[in-house]
């Protein structure tokens, strides 16, 4: 796994990459909120084992990318993000997001000549009270006392949201990222409450990007497929897992990618 750092007009994008950057064909990873390209290191040297290349970027305010104190719009912050792996590899690109990370990655279909577009568990809520209750729990900025016991409370939560096998090593990234969001951890939400996440991927399917949608049956977000569906016409994917599917079966993820390259040759 290599790692870069690519400078851009709002500042430093941290990248991993896994794989030749002078292949013709590469995937562009897009991480969920709060967490960071960390998400899918797992995912991507799986991929890089069978010869596929792939990037991930760090969203701004998340994992070893700058911080900003006030958040992009979300096509300028995605572009952002394209134009940095464009930067690093010229290969035709797979962009794949993952809840937050799907809409960023609709936003790049929806404007960018890309190879193809895989979402898994995009966030099709609609109304901006929907959004607010939904998307993440109280976006609050962190106000941590001095006996240390929100990091308790961080902890358990994330204990709930993962599978009992999962890794202590696992588990403490996951805390890792959701610390080095910082106090504002909830910024790329914030986006999302301010964009219409319906036109959005209306827009990446007008586009006429191959489009895959993918959906883990223990995610919450799983019960958006319906909508999801109804509105791409394209059918779900399903797999088994949770909303740390990429963490904890990257096996699994890492073949519906490959499976879609292959549709996609």
């Amino acid at each position: 796994m290599n790692r870069h750092l690519v400078d851009t007009p709002a500042g430093q994008l941290h990248f991993r990459s896994a794989g030749r950057l002078d292949a013709d064909r590469a995937v562009l990873f897009f991480h969920q909120s709060p967490s960071s390209s960390t998400m899918w290191s797992k995912v991507m040297a799986n991929l890089a084992s069978s010869g596929i290349t792939s990037l991930a970027g760090d969203m701004f305010c998340y994992g070893m990318s700058d911080r900003r104190l006030t958040p992009l719009p979300l096509k300028e912050h995605a572009d952002l993000l394209l134009g940095a792996a464009r930067s690093l590899t010229s290969a035709r690109l797979t962009a794949v997001g993952h809840h937050t990370g799907a809409v960023f990655a609709a936003s790049v279909a929806a404007r960018s000549d890309l190879a193809g577009l895989i979402l898994m568990g995009y966030p099709l809520y609609g109304s901006r009270r929907e959004k607010s209750e939904r998307l993440g729990a109280r976006m609050e900025i962190d106000r941590f006392s001095s006996d240390g016991s929100q990091l308790a409370d961080l902890w358990a939560a994330l204990g709930r949201s993962v599978e009992e096998s999962t890794a202590f090593s696992d588990r403490y990234a996951m805390l890792v990222d959701r610390l080095l969001a910082g106090p504002l951890w909830y910024t790329a939400y914030a986006t999302l409450l301010a964009t219409d996440l319906r036109d959005v991927l209306v827009s990446a399917v007008s586009s006429g990007t191959p489009l895959r949608n993918v959906f883990a049956d223990r995610d919450r977000l799983s019960r958006l497929e319906p909508g999801v569906t109804a509105l791409t016409g394209v059918a779900p994917t399903r797999m088994p897992g949770g909303p740390w599917v990429t963490v904890e079966h990257p096996d699994r993820v890492a073949d519906v990618v490959r499976s879609a390259l292959a549709d996609w040759k």
